[in-house]
């Protein structure tokens, strides 16, 4: 439960955080005016950070209204040179309720404006409805650039549920690398405007709707090289998934967005045994990159092209569909039953040779390759 007050700016004139705010009540909360917990704007001269965004926490039956909660961080001015301060970070809205979550208003932790903006802060509702608990997390950065991301568990000693994670706006969010040990994140659904950002980091296992039979992901997906990522049997990629490290559970991969296999990352399918673990390894049943749709194999260190490519094995099709990309950095070899690559649709590895001035053949001063 978020409990702290907001930091205050930095430098010897910033802005205070925004304060700790919690309301209890046995019914309902109405309303149409407005709850903040504000980071303060810093001031007007040099050495001066906006405020953080405190905390605002509400317990009750519901929340009704059309006004708004907020706990945004503060603005950290930028008048010249001289003026170029940060933005506050935005802080923690916790709604705790005993019924579906229907407010009409608004509930936001933005990051405050600055010559360095302050990174997004979190609303968290959690909705008991008799004997079930339901978890969710907004996060929305603005549209500006993912600087700072948001952080699952700063203690690295947890596991998480969250039955809906919703990142808008350039929204980040990762889990913590823990250098030992593991944590778990349950995520059921994940929406947003397909901006966000979701990074499974070392050594953290993330299952993201494995209870439904398929899923569309509106949101980019990375992969670290330690970290695990578990997806249902059919999986639509809408937005991007990088994959450097684990990916497993996906039978049917479908590409809509772009998706880029590194030959460190790899994937185990429901029914695959033999080989599934290995670096360099993606085992399907099927993969179909759909159209405008981009699979990419990354440029990594192929100097040898049966030692160190990127394989991809599918135990029935491998289709590039009208209109799709298979864009090839390196090397790849695929293994499949049927493949089939329909009319406008490329498959290209042009340019995934060795660069200038390298390999067996190379040329010398203006010479050409061999």
């Amino acid at each position: 439960l978020p409990s702290d007050p907001g930091s205050g700016g930095g430098g010897s004139s910033g802005g205070p955080g925004g304060g700790h705010l919690k309301i209890q009540t046995g019914k309902d909360v109405f309303l149409d005016g407005s709850i903040s917990s504000n980071g303060e704007d810093g001031a007007t001269s040099a050495n001066s950070g906006g405020g953080s965004g405190g905390t605002v926490m509400i317990h009750c039956q519901q929340i009704t209204g059309h006004g708004q909660m907020q706990a945004n961080g503060g603005v950290g001015k930028v008048l010249s040179s001289h003026y170029a301060n940060g933005g506050g970070s935005g802080g923690r809205v916790a709604i705790h309720q005993r019924e579906i979550y229907s407010f009409q208003g608004t509930a936001e932790a933005l990051g405050g404006n600055g010559q360095h903006h302050g990174s997004a802060g979190t609303v968290y509702i959690r909705e008991t409805l008799g004997d079930t608990v339901y978890n969710q997390l907004w996060v929305d950065n603005k549209g500006r650039t993912c600087s700072n991301h948001v952080v699952i568990d700063e203690s690295g000693q947890g596991n998480f549920t969250f039955h809906r994670v919703h990142l808008v706006r350039n929204a980040c969010l990762q889990t913590k690398e823990l250098s030992s040990g593991s944590g778990t994140v349950r995520i059921t659904q994940v929406t947003g405007d397909g901006t966000g950002t979701l990074t499974v980091r070392n050594n953290h296992f993330a299952f993201i709707q494995t209870d439904e039979l398929r899923t569309f992901i509106p949101a980019k997906v990375i992969v670290e090289s330690g970290g695990f990522l578990v997806l249902p049997l059919e999986t639509n990629i809408l937005s991007s998934l990088d994959v450097r490290g684990a990916l497993y559970g996906v039978e049917d991969l479908y590409v809509k967005g772009t998706v880029k296999f590194y030959n460190a990352g790899y994937s185990a399918c429901h029914n695959c045994t033999l080989g599934s673990g290995e670096r360099g390894q993606y085992w399907f049943t099927g993969v179909t990159v759909l159209n405008g749709g981009r699979l990419e194999i990354v440029r990594g260190r192929t100097t040898n092209i049966h030692q160190y490519s990127v394989e991809v094995r599918t135990s029935e099709t491998f289709d590039v569909d009208y209109g799709g990309l298979l864009k090839v950095g390196d090397g790849v070899v695929i293994y499949t039953l049927d493949a089939k690559v329909e009319k406008t649709a490329v498959v290209n590895a042009d340019a995934g040779g060795y660069t200038a001035a390298r390999g067996p053949g190379h040329g010398s001063t203006c010479s050409g390759g061999h």
